[in-house]
């Protein structure tokens, strides 16, 4: 009679026998009886003033709710039970013989599917204890614990531990924990989904960009005979026609003294026709240089770009992989099924996320450039060094008489401007080569010209700090930290210094000068026959400062100190015939 309708009987077992309905949230008491938790709560409650509790079903004394235990089992038994209910459930029972009935769970052990009546002896008997009874599924495959062969491993939410679905029926695990640890892992799946979408746009991007770059290069490679960086071709130009324009405003003035030129003009053509034949030796050396630089620039950088975009296209292939695998598991509706594969795929997901695109080396272009340009302006240090160098001798040999600062003698904190007439200090030590003549610890420069006869002006602009302006022999000790390498300080050298006061110094004495304005431009007139060197504030008038008298025994130099360790110092040199200082001369 029970057996003609399995359904019922199954379901009277599932039933509280308090509230005659199916088990909600069942607890079992020490002797084993089932009850729902709020149904046995309530009874403890009614008992409570009795001062012992007792089993509904068989009377047994129990300690009150301290003696309640979950029943895990039970509860997705009633679970798989009301699932085999619904009609839409298409798992059937492995056991029925001639008319399945539709199974209310599935046992991962023996890998059946049972209906509620097949269900009894897994529930009743101690030799089904270890197995694992999950809700009813076809598919068995993908669930294999590796502690309890049952259901695939997955993270305790709060525990932090691992568990499988035998786990979960005896109770190691709360069913809400799994819902939130399946919540928690589909998050974090979405959101390694969302960096990986963006990392995948992020490599499109790039590859994008080294084709650009690399068919930017390989055309530049190919013109290379014929456009060799038009950019870089046409600032060295620009820089060879400025020394050209230079040499020839020098000849054009030197023209006009005819009779100069009369004298000398056999020497002065072969001297500059042999400084133009080494300023050219040195155009075609220099740019030969810079081709060579070019074209290996440009073969490292075609190699390197092809190499990044293949690289690139193998991350945006795996990008795109594991982008479809983890929309396919987000799209997984069986959490175990989830978790399995969500494990699976992991490790791949985690590698392709900390892997990096190279991102540097395919957008390079800008690096590799710089680097370039670092390599060729090293180069034209020198060149324009050995410019520099023809150009002074050029210019000494059409006009002497024009003041120019020696690049020879500048200590390596000063820079010296293209037309030599302006020196500055700068925290960056300068690439000059050591050389006798100069100067090591202070930082001074002479100017190319010296005078050892008649009478010569010119005038010197100021910047802000401390400075030094005035005249020495060419003896001029250069090396060492000591008086007789530092201006006004010896015997050999006359200045005027600006340190706060304004001060005149020779041979190491100082003379206090009284003034109502600091100089910003001085004059400076020698007339080296009659032994004077005169210094005047020219900033608006003309006002004497002061004037040495001496005895020039040698030729002597324009010098310059700047004491000023800042950016704002600076002192620029002006020839000039434009005013009558022979009122000054002979002023005390």
């Amino acid at each position: 009679m029970a057996y003609s309708n399995p359904q019922s009987l199954f379901q009277e077992e599932l039933s509280c026998p308090v509230c005659l309905q199916l088990f909600s949230e069942p607890a079992v008491l020490p002797c084993g009886h089932n009850f729902c938790a709020s149904c046995i709560e309530g009874v403890i409650e009614q008992e409570a003033g009795r001062g012992q509790h007792t089993c509904p079903e068989c009377l047994s004394e129990y300690k009150g709710k301290a003696a309640l235990q979950r029943n895990f089992q039970l509860c997705s038994i009633v679970e798989g039970f009301k699932a085999s209910e619904s009609p839409s459930s298409p798992v059937l029972c492995d056991m029925c013989l001639e008319t399945p009935h539709p199974a209310v769970r599935t046992c991962l052990k023996c890998e059946i599917s049972m209906c509620a009546l097949h269900l009894k002896p897994h529930l009743e008997k101690k030799t089904f204890e270890s197995h694992a009874l999950v809700e009813p599924t076809s598919d068995l495959g993908i669930n294999a614990c590796p502690v309890y062969e049952d259901v695939g491993n997955f993270g305790c939410s709060e525990g932090k531990s691992c568990a499988c679905i035998s786990c979960t029926i005896k109770g190691k695990l709360k069913k809400k924990n799994l819902r939130k640890t399946c919540s928690e892992m589909k998050g974090g799946l979405q959101s390694k989904i969302k960096i990986m979408t963006e990392k995948l746009n992020l490599s499109q991007s790039f590859l994008e960009k080294g084709r650009i770059h690399g068919t930017s290069v390989k055309a530049a490679s190919v013109e290379n005979g014929n456009a060799d960086h038009p950019e870089l071709k046409v600032d060295l130009e620009s820089e060879i026609l400025k020394k050209i324009h230079l040499a020839e405003s020098l000849l054009q003035k030197g023209e006009k003294n005819k009779a100069s030129v009369k004298v000398s003009s056999a020497e002065l053509k072969r001297n500059v026709s042999g400084l133009f034949d080494r300023i050219a030796q040195l155009v075609c050396t220099y740019k030969e240089k810079m081709l060579n630089m070019i074209e290996e620039e440009q073969c490292y950088l075609v190699g390197s770009l092809e190499r990044s975009t293949d690289y690139i296209t193998k991350q945006q292939h795996l990008c795109k992989e594991i982008q479809q695998q983890g929309d396919s598991i987000l799209a997984e509706t069986d959490q175990f099924q989830f978790i399995q594969k969500y494990q699976q795929i992991q490790t791949k997901l985690k590698a392709a996320l900390e892997t990096p695109l190279n991102e540097k080396d395919v957008t390079s272009q800008a690096m590799h450039n710089k680097k370039l340009l670092e390599s060729l302006e090293r180069t034209f240090v020198e060149f324009q060094a050995e410019i520099r160098e023809s150009r002074q001798d050029l210019k000494v040999l059409i006009y002497p008489s024009e003041l120019t600062l020696d690049p020879h003698t500048a200590h390596c904190s000063l820079s010296l401007s293209e037309d030599l007439k302006t020196v500055r200090y700068t925290a960056t030590k300068q690439p000059y080569p050591q050389l006798p003549e100069r100067f090591d610890h202070w930082r001074q420069v002479l100017c190319f010209q010296g005078f050892s006869s008649g009478e010569h002006y010119w005038e010197v602009d100021a910047g802000e700090g401390f400075w030094h302006v005035g005249i020495c022999y060419r003896s001029m000790a250069r090396k060492g930290s000591g008086t007789d390498s530092k201006l006004g300080c010896n015997k050999a050298s006359w200045t005027v210094e600006l340190h706060g006061k304004l001060c005149a110094w020779h041979k190491n004495v100082c003379t206090r000068l009284e003034v109502s304005t600091q100089p910003a431009r001085l004059g400076v007139h020698l007339n080296y026959d009659a032994g004077t060197l005169t210094f005047l504030n020219v900033s608006d008038k003309q006002t004497h400062l002061h004037t040495f008298r001496a005895r020039f025994t040698e030729p002597v130099y324009p010098a310059f100190w700047i004491q000023s360790g800042t950016a704002t110092s600076w002192i620029t040199v002006r020839s000039t015939t434009d005013r009558d200082f022979r009122t000054y001369a002979n002023i005390n």
